[in-house]
């Protein structure tokens, strides 16, 4: 009975960790495992979502055998600064990131929108961007932001968290 018991508490408790779950919410109204064609008729293709004010955000679902996996968000520069409006959303809904990283980088290409040539369009000064990325665990997504500060430009990355089993060295 005893050796039951221990079975049960170091492999019996891993019974609720693994993969996403279909039906579960990645963001807004999109469910892991939805199908293209129904994110589709929830979003259709090119299209943005209103964040509120004045700003708007690209939607780009990320698809694995044909299901959707995760969606991401995106801004571009000259949209009100929604960059700060979005790090200030996510901080209120959801606290402090668990983390911060900083980097600073050389723009990518020359006659891309956030190479040089796009940066003299958007009239920044600055040789080097950079970008800060932050990370929020809700339970059961994954949230990670990531801020070009220079260029004003963000993307979101919503993902399923994939829980980890315990190891037999966790406190239990």
């Amino acid at each position: 009975m005893r050796m039951f018991l221990v079975s049960l508490l170091l492999f019996g408790s891993s019974i609720a960790y693994g993969a996403p779950q279909p039906g579960q919410v990645i963001w807004s109204n999109i469910k892991y495992g939805m199908t293209k064609e129904q994110v589709r008729a929830l979003y259709p293709k090119n299209a943005t979502v209103d964040l509120g004010n004045g700003c708007s955000a690209w939607i780009d679902p990320g698809y694995e055998s044909k299901i959707v996996v995760e969606v991401k968000l995106g801004g571009t520069a000259g949209t009100n600064f929604c960059d700060e409006n979005v790090l200030a959303s996510l901080t209120s809904k959801y606290g402090e990131p668990r983390t911060v990283d900083v980097k600073v980088v050389e723009p990518e290409g020359a006659n891309l929108v956030g190479g040089r040539l796009g940066r003299i369009r958007a009239g920044v000064t600055e040789e080097y961007d950079t970008i800060r990325t932050r990370t929020w665990f809700t339970g059961d997504t994954l949230i990670t932001l990531e801020l070009n500060e220079t260029m004003h430009n963000w993307h979101a990355l919503y993902q399923p968290a994939e829980i980890r089993k315990p190891a037999l060295t966790d406190k239990l």
